[in-house]
């Protein structure tokens, strides 16, 4: 099985799910450049583990049904909206299997620490899970499991979304 990590940072999970799961292949893509060179000088000598620059708010370069599992962790809030559905479309497009994706749900806590901002300056772009689930619903790909942070999903800013190929899209 073949995992791509999108946003994947220092590449830290994306070792970390080749190593635990045994992935044929992982390959973990980001858009920042210094990130990727200490994911590459931290991991890049692990076979079948690997790390690319690629922009994610673009159609992204590899064959349809590449990769088994498709991971976008802690990265969609930080697209525009027309990019966070464009980046889902691509998932789609590229994943056989699974997609896993965490979302930034608009919530009190982020409105009483200061607004849709991380770190205090850099925006983001919560989404609702409604509306995440048309999207790949729209793509052939229906919600599977809703895993939030808190107990309700509701209730919690975070939660993660996985999704597989519905029956007509298998």
């Amino acid at each position: 099985m073949d995992l791509l990590d999108a946003g994947c940072g220092r590449g830290d999970f994306t070792n970390r799910l080749h190593q635990l799961f045994g992935f044929h292949k992982s390959l973990g893509i980001d858009f920042a450049t210094a990130m990727l060179e200490v994911a590459d000088g931290d991991y890049g000598q692990i076979p079948g583990l690997s790390f690319a620059n690629v922009d994610l708010s673009q159609i992204l370069p590899f064959e349809n049904n590449k990769f088994d599992v498709s991971l976008a962790l802690n990265i969609l809030h930080h697209l525009l909206p027309d990019d966070q559905q464009n980046l889902i479309a691509e998932l789609c497009r590229i994943t056989k299997a699974i997609i896993v994706v965490e979302i930034k749900q608009p919530h009190i806590l982020w409105r009483i620490r200061g607004g849709y901002r991380a770190f205090g300056y850099l925006q983001f772009y919560p989404s609702e899970i409604q509306l995440i689930e048309k999207l790949f619903l729209e793509q052939g790909y229906g919600l599977v499991a809703t895993k939030p942070i808190f107990h309700f999903a509701a209730f919690s800013p975070i939660v993660l979304l996985i999704f597989k190929p519905t029956e007509s899209n298998k």
